[in-house]
């Protein structure tokens, strides 16, 4: 039998974090929840609180890293050019590796499978993101042969083929900041939307009156309307199409976020026309910490241009594109 503290379920965050701070919890068992209480594992009697006989799980042993499964299999040169680090897109892990490990792809890619019980896919990214769709090509290298997976961002479940839509589980942060900045009785208009992320992220913790999404790519559009319905919410329009044709048909927004971080200051002539007067635009781009400030700077000129007056409201870093170069959106009001 184990010996644990059992705490009323109201209460048992603020005694899991007091046991924390006497070093009194025991980590090699799982807490359990049963009858109203949560009984927390702990090496000893606490005195303040109710201490039990209970039968706990013992917490399984963590896996090891990439790292530490591939030290007897590659070369110290080897080790020394090895990138850990990967994109876990649902189930899909996803890996980088120079030229120069090419040779090993096929080792590091079974040990990460054996060793990561939340992946069943792997592949290897071969080139860079390419042309207007922003596609990236993909080399299976072990599991299931396959590139559609889900991925559960901010309560939404969104159904994706890695090859034929993009899609960035890094920014996943960056949505759930923005949805919390929506208000109730918003319009909103999600540009470049891709599989419907920005708009199921905001219906799902925004609530606001309206969300429309509009996508080039047909097979990402595809995936989108299967993730609004999927999600079943009623407040969201996913319309498949170039943003310059449908844009001008869907009347004006609150919100509009352009998450086309290469290019997006070139479609300001889209999204300003379909603004209310003190909408705000979220628009993304990649560049270093220093030139950031200026090319923001620039951005209520050439919406003076198109006829109406801005500020900058924000600027914010919501990822990494390579060394020194980040992703930026910069919050923009619309007067």
């Amino acid at each position: 039998m184990d010996l644990a503290v059992r705490a009323p379920l109201k209460e048992a965050q603020t005694i899991r974090e007091a046991l924390d701070a006497q070093q009194a919890i025991d980590y090699t068992r799982i807490p359990k929840k049963e009858g109203g209480h949560l009984y927390i594992p702990v090496i000893r009697a606490v005195d303040e609180y109710d201490v039990v006989e209970i039968a706990l799980k013992a917490r399984p042993e963590p896996a090891p890293s990439l790292r530490e499964a591939l030290e007897k299999e590659l070369s110290e040169e080897e080790f020394e050019n090895l990138k850990t680090a990967y994109d876990l897109v649902g189930d899909i892990a996803i890996l980088e590796i120079d030229e120069e490990l090419r040779h090993k792809e096929s080792v590091i890619a079974q040990t990460l499978l054996e060793t990561q019980p939340a992946v069943n896919v792997v592949v290897r990214k071969d080139g860079a993101h390419q042309g207007e769709l922003r596609l990236q090509d993909y080399k299976h290298l072990a599991g299931e042969e396959r590139f559609e997976t889900a991925v559960i961002e901010n309560g939404v479940r969104l159904s994706l083929d890695i090859r034929k839509t993009y899609y960035s589980v890094r920014s996943a942060t960056e949505r759930k900041r923005v949805a919390e900045l929506v208000h109730e009785d918003e319009r909103v208009l999600a540009m470049f939307s891709g599989i419907a992320p920005f708009p199921l992220v905001i219906a799902k913790l925004a609530h606001p009156k309206e969300i429309i999404g509009v996508e080039l790519n047909r097979k990402a559009h595809g995936f989108a309307e299967k993730n609004v319905l999927q999600n079943k919410v009623a407040n969201v329009q996913v319309i498949q199409g170039d943003v310059r044709e449908v844009v001008s048909t869907l009347g004006t927004f609150d919100r509009i976020t352009m998450p086309l971080p290469h290019t997006a200051q070139d479609f300001l002539d889209v999204a300003v026309p379909a603004c209310n007067p003190g909408a705000t635009i979220h628009l993304y781009h990649f560049s270093s910490e220093e030139e950031v400030q200026a090319f923001a700077k620039t951005l209520p000129g050439r919406i003076a241009e198109l006829g109406r007056q801005a500020s900058i409201l924000d600027i914010v870093k919501c990822g990494n594109l390579g060394p020194g170069i980040h992703r930026w959106s910069i919050d923009i009001q619309v007067k």
